[in-house]
């Protein structure tokens, strides 16, 4: 097969997955390509697999890409599937998740200024702080930690917005990645946040740590994955632990880091299961 792993501009030469899955696509025999999704030169209709993978700047320009997601449908097979693309694309589907039983952080959802200033007030009443960002974003983008009187710094492009109450144990516990290839948990990776910060991110001095799933967590995972439209190639299931209980976060059948570095083993599972 000739399959290409797609990326963006901002992204080609920073992800840490994508060699390691490209290098695992040529060892099963396959042709890889590495392709920008926006490179007008490419021809999608020339390969036999599109596979989303470092598209980091979807979120800056979801109207662009939601045309190409339409375009390169017709030319070739794309995994994710574009039906569970589309659905993920804004995080408004964790309402769904919730309406179907999954235990979620619990998230209003808000697109004036006036909308977004009362859901933060009803969090800060509780004594909690806030979590706010855009319902179509990725990575730390657009996001604010807000405390009661804090200044709201509103974008009305990266609007309507996400409000959650801040989840403290972040700060000590961090996330928990739970990843599945194929429709089945694989490994899990501990996401903890530097000293002083909440962003788990690497870029922002986040550790990560391989951290093979509970019962507790597999369990979870395989709801939140019933729950989504279609069986997925890849996904990501981000959750954490408030009030001793776990609840998802996000669950990411997009675009999301697989930490391919920490378990490179995974990379030839993903491509056995194309």
């Amino acid at each position: 097969m000739r399959i290409a792993v797609v990326t963006s501009e901002n992204a080609a030469a920073l992800s840490k997955d994508d060699p390691i899955l490209l290098a695992a696509i040529e060892r099963a025999g396959h042709e890889a390509m590495h392709w920008c999704w926006d490179d007008p030169q490419v021809d999608w209709s020339s390969i036999d697999v599109a596979l989303i993978r470092s598209t980091w700047d979807y979120f800056q320009r979801p109207d662009e890409f939601r045309v190409w997601l339409a375009c390169v449908e017709s030319q070739t097979k794309l995994r994710n599937p574009p039906a569970m693309l589309n659905w993920n694309f804004d995080k408004r589907y964790l309402d769904e998740l919730a309406e179907a039983g999954v235990p979620v952080v619990p998230t209003e959802y808000a697109g004036s200024a006036e909308e977004v200033q009362a859901a933060l007030e009803r969090i800060w009443q509780l004594g909690q702080s806030a979590i706010l960002k855009p319902v179509i974003s990725g990575g730390s983008w657009g996001l604010q930690h807000l405390h009661h009187g804090d200044l709201v710094e509103l974008n009305a492009e990266q609007a309507p917005y996400m409000v959650q109450p801040f989840v403290p144990e972040i700060k000590s516990e961090g996330e928990l990645a739970v990843i599945a290839l194929g429709g089945v948990v694989h490994h899990g990776i501990r996401k903890v946040p530097k000293q002083g910060d909440f962003r788990v991110q690497a870029e922002f001095g986040g550790i990560n740590t391989v951290e093979a799933p509970s019962e507790e967590a597999t369990a979870l995972a395989q709801q939140a994955l019933d729950a989504c439209p279609g069986k997925s190639l890849y996904a990501r299931v981000d959750m954490v632990r408030r009030s001793g209980n776990l609840e998802i976060m996000e669950v990411e059948l997009f675009e999301p880091e697989l930490f391919l570095t920490l378990v490179p083993e995974a990379a030839t599972r993903l491509v056995d299961c194309l």
